[in-house]
């Protein structure tokens, strides 16, 4: 029964290093100006409506640029880009655009604020 246990102990701490070799340890940025972002994209008939809100820590420029997505030939391409800037401490935009139903898009949008950039996609 011993020999099986320090078999087992044996086999764990030699998996170690592989597990180890794995693991992300790199830190994602950190956002200072940026408090949240929020990318909604809504398909219902024939039409489209994309929504994108960003709150910031203080008081500055932003900037919202919603793209409107549509998968072809296996990557998606942009057909409609909206651009919104603004000052304070948040800054929202909801636009609609009429879609082909057969089609498959997402929401690409991209927040600047301050010193922070954010890009997040959203599907329906």
């Amino acid at each position: 029964m011993k020999r099986i246990s320090a078999l087992i102990l044996v086999l764990c701490l030699s998996l170690l290093p592989i597990v180890g070799a794995y693991a992300d340890d790199a830190e994602p940025p950190r956002l200072t100006d940026i408090a949240t972002t929020r990318a909604v994209i809504t398909v219902s008939g024939l039409t489209a409506k994309c929504e994108a809100k960003v709150t910031t820590n203080s008081s500055l420029s932003i900037t919202i640029t919603m793209e409107l997505q549509k998968l072809s030939g296996g990557a998606y391409t942009t057909v409609k880009t909206w651009t919104k800037t603004g000052t304070g401490l948040s800054l929202s935009d909801s636009r609609t655009r009429l879609i082909n139903t057969s089609a498959t898009y997402r929401l690409r949008a991209t927040f600047v604020a301050g010193a922070d950039t954010v890009v997040v996609y959203a599907y329906p």
